[in-house]
């Protein structure tokens, strides 16, 4: 399925393990709940697409395109997001744990309460220390990004951006 085209696919719940969506076109796509172990997704276009709740251990999302994706409680373990763009991407909750996000862009990406480990490489090591003071270990070596304390005090608290 190299460079298929699937935009506004529903793909929720579907098993492609192991798919290879290498330079696919995935705009607006639905992949809740999917599980997606080993899936290349390498240079695709998934702007848009709904992970929430997505199972991607061990996929590979190098260089994908991901503006604007729902990665809300995805589980993204050993997953591969180097020179992704996450731009305005909704990682709530989501499992970094192992992942690699070196040259990935998150400008403006929603990080409250991603669970992330030492073996996690971020984009930067500025990065890296920023979020480690924003996170609290949650059991040895695994972590997880608080929510804004400044912002927690307003009536509507807002997510933590980079």
């Amino acid at each position: 399925m190299s460079r298929a085209e699937l935009t506004d696919a529903d793909l929720a719940g579907d098993d492609l393990a192991e798919a290879n969506l290498t330079g696919a076109r995935l705009i607006g796509a639905n992949f809740t709940g999917a599980y997606l172990a080993f899936t290349d997704f390498s240079s695709a276009n998934l702007t848009g697409a709904n992970l929430h709740g997505a199972h991607l251990p061990n996929a590979n999302l190098s260089r994908a395109h991901l503006l604007g994706a729902n990665f809300h409680n995805a589980y993204l373990h050993h997953t591969s997001l180097v020179g992704a763009d996450l731009t305005d991407a909704n990682l709530y909750g989501a499992d970094l744990t192992e992942a690699n996000l070196h040259g990935a862009k998150l400008t403006n990406a929603n990080l409250t309460k991603v669970r992330w480990s030492l073996a996690t490489r971020w984009p930067t090591s500025a990065l890296h220390r920023e979020i480690l003071a924003r996170s609290a270990e949650v059991k040895p070596g695994v972590f997880e990004v608080q929510a804004d304390e400044a912002r927690d005090h307003d009536e509507s608290p807002g997510p933590i951006l980079v």
